[in-house]
């Protein structure tokens, strides 16, 4: 992943959507620490593509994400 990660940054990619419905702690903690070592921002998102894919049990997954505020703003910021 790590090679990936790279990859990304060379093509100009800006930020790692680290929370997302899907993701596990694990997973966060895997891209909050490659946000950190390859200088993206962190992002988070809870999309909605699909009922076939984005679904929780009946629900859809829009809005199961949580962001946390200040890392919101500070990639909100970067944005300006």
């Amino acid at each position: 992943r790590d090679r990936q990660l790279q990859i990304f940054k060379d093509l100009g990619v800006d930020a790692l959507e680290v929370f997302h419905p899907r993701h596990l702690p694990s997973d966060q903690s895997f891209y909050r620490d490659a946000a950190s070592r390859y200088g993206f921002l962190i992002s988070g998102g809870s999309d909605f593509h699909a009922s076939d894919t984005d679904m929780y049990g009946e629900l859809p997954s829009l809005g199961t994400a949580a962001f946390p505020l200040d890392l919101a703003k500070k990639f909100l910021g970067a944005l300006l």
